[in-house]
């Protein structure tokens, strides 16, 4: 089988593991990256050129790369893309297999507000938030806060306001919708959990975040937390999940509170691989054997 990794970027660690896993099956990776001098596309056996994703010309380009480069497979690695891939292929529109959750599921964990929303219809915590627009006129939630992108992912855009009069200066210069949430500090955990077909969550795996940059867990420690994995199966019967997804939580003298989900694979995957949990070659065995819709 042959696989690509489409907009690659700095997924290093993802590029190796799914290499050797596409390896064992005598199969090649390949990887797209607007930039040549990405860094993950030193570990691919194949590099393929595509356009700007949001380029008019993408899928017709990518179907004609498909076919020349007998791509079988894709792993969507960015967030804006995930949905439109999911929605292709759950319309047949794509010549490759996805293992990626519905499109429904993609569009409302990349939406900060619907997947707070979704958490609590769940019955999860999150930290009190509120549309940083709906701020101004109705302050309910109290300083210290964090303002963060309602679509975003990591670190990026997101800042910390100490005081009411410094959070009314940065939502006066915003140019996409924010939300303001109460600034919880606390132990950081990241749950990486693989979800079948059925959408049941049949591994997941725990582990503080010991060490973060730029939003990303360098070191993580395993940790055994029965009340996160609880949590992770009771969102997992309110979304449909496939194949990898991680969670992101914050633990203080409160409890539990959920502050992310990325339905993809995270960047912190080589700790979760180097404790045994083998979610690149289980991904890459589900694409062999799922059927060629992806849907």
């Amino acid at each position: 089988m042959n696989l690509l990794l489409p907009s690659i970027g700095n997924k290093v660690d993802l590029a190796r593991l799914l290499g050797a896993a596409v390896h064992e099956r005598g199969g090649r990776l390949l990887g797209s990256d607007l930039s040549p001098d990405a860094a993950a596309l030193a570990f691919v056996d194949m590099r393929v050129e595509l356009p700007c994703f949001d380029d008019a010309r993408f899928w017709q380009v990518f179907a004609a790369v498909a076919r020349d480069a007998g791509i079988d497979a894709v792993v969507p690695v960015r967030n804006e893309e995930l949905p439109q891939w999911a929605r292709r292929a759950a319309a047949g529109e794509l010549p490759v297999r996805l293992m990626l959750s519905t499109e429904r599921t993609l569009r409302i964990c990349l939406d900060k507000a619907a997947l707070y929303a979704a958490a609590e219809s769940a019955g999860i915590r999150c930290p009190p938030w509120q549309p940083a627009n709906a701020w101004i006129a109705r302050p309910a939630v109290q300083c210290p806060v964090i303002l963060k992108p309602v679509s975003g992912s990591g670190s990026r855009g997101i800042h910390v306001a100490r005081d009411s009069n410094e959070l009314a200066r940065w939502i006066e210069h915003l140019d996409r919708p924010y939300l303001v949430q109460a600034h919880k500090l606390g132990r950081e955990f990241s749950v990486d959990c693989f979800a079948a077909a059925s959408g049941v969550l049949d591994t997941v795996f725990v582990r503080e975040r010991t060490q973060v940059q730029n939003g990303q867990c360098t070191i993580g420690t395993p940790v055994d937390d029965p009340e996160l994995v609880s949590l992770c199966r009771s969102m997992a019967r309110e979304l449909h999940f496939r194949g990898v997804v991680n969670f992101q939580f914050i633990r203080d003298g409160e409890g539990a509170w959920l502050i992310d989900l990325n339905p993809r694979f995270p960047g912190g995957i080589a700790q979760t691989e180097s404790a045994g949990f083998a979610f690149c070659e289980r991904t890459v065995a589900a694409l062999a054997g799922i059927g060629s819709s992806g849907a």
